[in-house]
């Protein structure tokens, strides 16, 4: 990102320089090994001090500055990554951080055709765009829609961090107890060195039916006994 250019003094080979930050972005490696960061060019202007003769000694009171185009380049750098250590969970999909996870159900006793959402939050600091939405196999006499997703990240000195929202409405077309499974997300941690799995609870919903009367049949599990179309 680029911020507004203040200038700071700094200290450098024993002298002190007037510096200022033209850029800064947070970067996380996707592979081990040796990396390189190609290098930069900056197109700057500065402002200089005009170095011209003293005709009076008026002049002496008044400093005359010009503006000076200037090349900058920011040499290359190497970075070595260490690559992360095995036993990964099988569904990691790279996410390193440190996170915390928390969900809700709107209702857990419905009706047939009455609207349900599921509601999944994950908070915490790290490679936050590599969280893949939540695919949660919901009973086949549920119609799930598309998830209602809100990313609301920041950049700071420490890195990306914020929330991720999820919603996901579905209807339930069948009276009966289903249970919806809970959603896994495994991370490694930087800060502990290790693997680590959050999961949400699975939840149960009771369908009525539409007269407020439970289904005699009850089907628990993903997968409904009886299918239906939905057009």
């Amino acid at each position: 990102r680029t911020t507004n250019t203040q200038l700071d003094y700094e200290k450098y080979n024993g002298k002190n320089f007037l510096t200022a930050v033209l850029f800064e972005t947070i970067l996380y490696p996707q592979s081990s090994g040796e990396l390189t960061i190609d290098k930069v060019t900056f197109e700057a202007i500065i402002r200089v001090q005009s170095r011209q003769q003293v005709r009076s000694i008026f002049d002496e009171f008044f400093e005359s500055y010009s503006n000076v185009p200037r090349s900058i380049e920011v040499p290359a750098i190497r970075l070595n990554v260490r690559a992360l250590p095995g036993g990964k969970p099988a569904d990691f999909t790279g996410v390193v951080g440190n996170f915390a996870i928390s969900s809700g159900i709107s209702a857990e006793q419905v009706k047939v055709n009455d609207a349900v959402t599921l509601t999944i939050n994950i908070t915490g600091n790290g490679n936050m765009r590599l969280i893949q939405n939540p695919a949660i196999e919901f009973p086949e006499a549920f119609e799930a829609y598309d998830p209602k997703v809100n990313n609301n990240f920041k950049v700071s000195g420490t890195g990306l961090s914020g929330t991720k929202s999820v919603e996901i409405m579905f209807i339930p077309r069948h009276a009966g107890t289903y249970e919806i499974p809970a959603y896994r997300l495994s991370y490694f941690d930087l800060k502990e060195g290790r693997y680590k799995t959050l999961s949400t609870p699975a939840y149960t919903v009771q369908v009525l039916k539409s007269d407020g009367t439970a289904e005699e049949s009850v089907v628990v599990g993903s997968t409904a006994s009886r299918k239906e179309d939905v057009k």
